[in-house]
């Protein structure tokens, strides 16, 4: 008979390498596209990366910080298919029901506390003044002409906490010797006595 064909091992199973995001580009829907973007970029200083169909009057704009950050705006239609957005799109942006739910948080690596002071002298719309927070960052919020809340934020060292009040012991309570009870005297006892053996006859 032939001989039997040993069957290979199958080769262990590789772990699928872990997707690493590196930026996020929030999309916000407006009304007025060129006038946001006009906005974000006199206050916070960023770029127009894309416009679309033009940039004289777009309906789509991706604008980019020197810092690498990105924010699309748009006004709810299809740029790329050049359709208008839907009447019940058009409806929500003009009721502003986003801007209820969705803030922008924005992060600095420095120079926060000037940038304050150039915002407020660009007469923005403070939301919340400048604040170290708890969390480790030192940031305020603005609101851009479409009512988005736009917060921008700066690390900072974590204050450490106090430490906690030490307890105190309770005090020791002194032991105190039991005293013995007296040990009872032992007591002989005694043997009864004989009987004398009667000397009657």
């Amino acid at each position: 008979m032939p001989a039997k064909r040993r069957r290979k091992a199958a080769p262990p199973k590789r772990k699928p390498a872990r997707t690493k995001v590196t930026f996020t580009d929030p999309y916000i829907r407006v009304q007025n596209v060129k006038r946001s973007a006009d906005w974000y970029k006199r206050m916070l200083d960023f770029e127009t990366g894309m416009a679309m169909p033009n940039k004289s009057k777009p309906t789509f704009v991706r604008l980019i910080s020197p810092g690498g950050a990105a924010i699309m705006i748009g006004d709810g239609g299809d740029a790329t298919a050049g359709k208008k957005a839907p009447a019940n799109v058009k409806k929500a942006i003009a009721a502003r029901k986003a801007q209820r739910v969705v803030s922008l948080y924005l992060r600095v690596p420095r120079g926060i506390n000037a940038l304050y002071d150039t915002c407020r002298r660009k007469r923005a719309s403070v939301v919340q003044p400048i604040t170290t927070q708890p969390y480790g960052m030192r940031d305020f919020s603005i609101r851009d002409p479409d009512g988005y809340e736009v917060a921008v934020g700066m690390e900072v060292a974590v204050p450490a906490a106090p430490p906690a009040p030490k307890k105190k012991a309770a005090p020791k309570k002194k032991a105190t010797a039991k005293k013995k009870a007296p040990a009872k005297k032992k007591t002989a006892k005694k043997a009864p006595a004989k009987k004398k053996a009667s000397t009657r006859r």
